[in-house]
């Protein structure tokens, strides 16, 4: 994962500078680059803690990761995450039948993140890395 952390700085670099043409286009080159670092996917976590064996978010229903800033002091760095159309369904569908029940999320095959699912979502949501991935 300590891969991953360069390029979220630099992401995070660009992305706080002002808009121009080239920073949006260096924020692009980054977000594919992140993306074919880190083929995100997300399975359901198990009552048992084991995982479900297919992912229900492929690296397919990933239109876009982005490096996430941090909303407080004592946050972990993240990913925004935003999904194409039919990941979005996807997710809003799962999010819908799921809450109050883990994910877990993977770059990969590294586990980086296991969320509680609080409420039904669908698109633009942040994945905070856990403590041993950061």
């Amino acid at each position: 994962m300590n891969r991953l952390k360069p390029l979220l700085v630099v992401m995070l670099a660009v992305g706080c500078s002002q808009q121009s043409e080239s920073s949006r286009a260096q924020l692009d080159e980054a977000s594919r680059a992140l993306m074919s670092q880190c083929p995100l996917h997300i399975r359901d976590v198990l009552d048992d803690g084991s995982l479900a064996k297919l992912p229900f978010i492929r690296p397919q229903h990933v239109a876009r990761l982005d490096a996430a800033s941090k909303s407080y002091s004592e946050e972990g760095p993240g990913i925004l995450v935003t999904l194409t159309t039919d990941g979005e369904d996807r997710m809003r569908g799962h999010s819908e039948r799921r809450v109050g029940h883990k994910v877990a999320v993977f770059c990969g095959t590294m586990e980086i993140s296991r969320p509680t699912i609080s409420a039904p979502f669908s698109n633009h949501f942040k994945v905070e890395l856990s403590e041993e991935e950061a």
